[in-house]
């Protein structure tokens, strides 16, 4: 009489074990593989677009109005592009010519916010501050630092734009005052990026 064998041997087990555990590991190492160039290319991704953010950001002109009576001076240097304006009844000689102007800056940065106690300390220690107010103000989705105070060389306004390549300073006339804020104010509220 014959007997037949129902089941597996032990050799055919360890055979498909094998066999499974061959096709999972190179389904595993094929997995691996591709997320990591998933992970490359969404960093190589990320990194383009922060670059090219930054570069809009420092490369992108606002556009501003200034009052009908104001008049217009290109005043670039080495680290900003600007631009001098001041009424036309009393128009800056150069740009060194900083009485009653507005002095429009754009430059690599941006202001993070108010100067701190000790920060106003420092800029005393290179020029004389007195008087210093700061505030952050929001002018639509833009924030502005408005600083206002004594500067060493008369009053002046400061409008410096959160996180934006910008800088508007009011610089007060000859005898100290500052008689043209709300054109400032004005420009300063037309300011587009």
């Amino acid at each position: 009489m014959k007997k037949y064998q129902q089941g597996f041997s032990a050799i055919e087990v360890v055979l498909v074990l094998v066999v499974v555990g061959l096709v999972g590991a190179v389904g595993w190492l094929v997995y691996d593989r591709q997320q990591n160039t998933e992970t490359e290319t969404n960093d190589e991704a990320n990194s383009q677009q922060e670059q090219q953010t930054e570069q809009d950001i420092t490369t992108k002109t606002p556009s501003y109005s200034l009052p009908e009576n104001w008049t217009e001076t290109a005043c670039d240097s080495v680290d900003s592009k600007a631009t001098l304006a001041s009424p036309s009844d009393d128009v800056a000689l150069d740009c060194d010519d900083r009485t009653n102007v507005i002095l429009i800056s754009l430059y690599d940065g941006g202001t993070e916010g108010c100067l701190s106690d000790s920060e106003v300390v420092q800029v005393a220690q290179d020029k004389p501050i007195s008087g210093y107010l700061c505030e952050e103000i929001a002018l639509g989705a833009v924030k502005v630092v408005k600083e206002t105070g004594n500067y060493g060389g008369g009053p002046l306004i400061s409008y410096s734009f959160i996180d934006k390549p910008l800088i508007i300073t009011y610089y007060s006339n000859e005898s100290g005052e500052l008689v043209n804020s709300d054109d400032v104010d004005m420009t300063v509220k037309s300011v587009a990026f």
